[in-house]
């Protein structure tokens, strides 16, 4: 149940405000690969999952308007999980607007958000991973060793860690090993698994920007903001690379939570199986600029209106922190492939008397594989920035009831995007499955819309 609306008039306008109380509850039941229920289509192993939380919420919030050219915006909310309990919400803004072309806001929120179903509940499901195994390379003198990029330890550490794995020993008896190196790597199994110790992870977010609405240019308006979001108790997992690096180069292996994750092949020491669960990480930070651009106009002589929309991008920061063995460890992900410095979207389109055609462009910046590895070593790796390009043609035959026909095409050029080869953190055996790819290539769609 909710209400609202204006409580009474202030000298500067009306008091709004807004109130509710909602009771909800959450449900998943996901078939599996086991069983009858359905054929199996994969080696990954889906597991069944059946879950559900139930929680009561209660929110209000008030809109006041100080000045005629100043109002200020306050919101709470509280909620009671069956899963972690209660979790608080909070924010306070303001705006202040001294003439129609400019407007400035600023606002604080705290956040709290429960664990989804799958985080909290879900047991392994199944995925693979690449694994560059700290223990490849291995002599049974303990020689060979080379230790990760970036890491502190001591090559004689990793190697004394390793050779107290048994299947690594078995690897080094088998008499067809003679004078090998050990050198299991390659794709692993590393499924993602919930977990029932989560807690509620905790946002703190600060917004500042402006808004630009020139009388003297009719038809645009730009909007600037700033953001800056701290996340504790970030919810997330360590990667199977770094949970494997952490193991081997602690000096209490293995006596940490990251080698618990890690099982072995006994008979070869091949790694089979790094759990990738769901954890509380220590902090998530990422800050940045988004701006939008909105511009109609129209050019004498051609019929038609004209429009442009941009969305833009520019990250800051991005990183998260976690315990590791040593302490905190933070690792920064900005300009990690996947992880743009820069993004975009812009389209342009033209309308006149129910024609509608526009082009879209859709940008994200490159980036590097591992940011531990120097340009000027053999495992460096990284991509240029990508784009890809939509059109799309519609036209309204009749506004009552509307008809209107549609047609486009996606990914005009047919790129699939930058080849990623297995071996790396951002690659797999697949190669093209990054969040800079697409794997449908050139798409063509058509359709009628209709509506009574």
């Amino acid at each position: 149940a909710s209400a609202n609306g204006t409580l009474f008039e202030l000298p500067a306008g009306p008091l709004k405000a807004a109130a509710g109380l909602e009771y909800r509850r959450e449900f998943q039941r996901t078939w599996g690969q086991g069983g009858d229920k359905i054929l199996q289509t994969t080696s990954t192993g889906v597991p069944d999952i059946e879950a559900r939380f139930d929680v009561i919420e209660a929110f209000a919030e008030v809109d006041v308007p100080v000045l005629e050219t100043v109002s200020l915006q306050l919101a709470g909310r509280i909620a009671d999980y069956s899963t972690v309990g209660t979790v608080s919400s909070y924010n306070i803004g303001g705006s202040f607007f001294p003439s129609p072309d400019v407007r400035f806001r600023a606002q604080y929120s705290r956040s709290q958000r429960a664990p989804t179903l799958t985080e909290f509940f879900s047991p392994p499901r199944g995925d693979y991973d690449s694994l560059t195994d700290p223990c490849g390379g291995l002599l049974p003198d303990g020689t060979g060793i080379t230790p990760p990029p970036g890491s502190d330890a001591s090559a004689g550490t990793i190697a004394a860690n390793c050779l107290a794995e048994p299947g690594i020993q078995a690897f080094f008896a088998d008499p067809d090993n003679a004078g090998q190196a050990f050198g299991a790597g390659g794709s692993v199994y590393g499924p993602n698994a919930g977990n029932t110790n989560l807690k509620e992870e905790t946002a703190d977010t600060f917004t500042a920007g402006v808004i630009l609405t020139p009388r003297f240019v009719p038809g645009l308006s730009l909007i600037v903001d700033y953001y800056q979001i701290n996340v504790k108790d970030a919810i997330g997992s360590v990667s199977t690379q770094l949970a494997a690096e952490l193991c081997y180069t602690a000096d209490n292996y293995p006596n940490n939570r990251f080698c618990d994750t890690i099982t072995r092949n006994p008979a070869n020491g091949a790694v089979r199986e790094v759990i990738n669960q769901s954890e509380n990480l220590d902090r998530y930070k990422t800050s940045g600029i988004d701006t939008t651009l909105n511009y109609d106009w129209e050019i004498g002589g051609v019929p038609g209106d004209f429009d442009l929309n941009v969305i833009y991008t520019h990250y800051l920061e991005d990183s998260y922190s976690f315990q590791a063995i040593d302490g905190l460890q933070t690792e920064d992900t900005l300009g990690i492939i996947g992880n743009p410095k820069d993004e975009f979207r812009a389209k342009i389109g033209w309308s006149h008397e129910g024609l509608r055609v526009s082009w879209t462009t859709l940008f994200k910046s490159g980036g590097v594989d591992d940011k531990d590895v120097g340009p000027d070593e053999p495992a460096y790796f990284s991509i240029g920035s990508q784009s890809y390009h939509n059109v799309y043609v519609g036209y309204t035959l009749r506004r009552r009831p509307t008809v209107r026909l549609y047609a486009g095409v996606n990914n005009v050029f047919d790129d699939l995007g930058p080849f990623l080869p297995s071996g790396l953190n951002s690659g797999n055996s697949r190669n093209i499955v990054s969040s800079l790819n697409d794997l449908d290539g050139r798409e063509y769609y058509l359709g009628a819309r209709f509506a009574f």
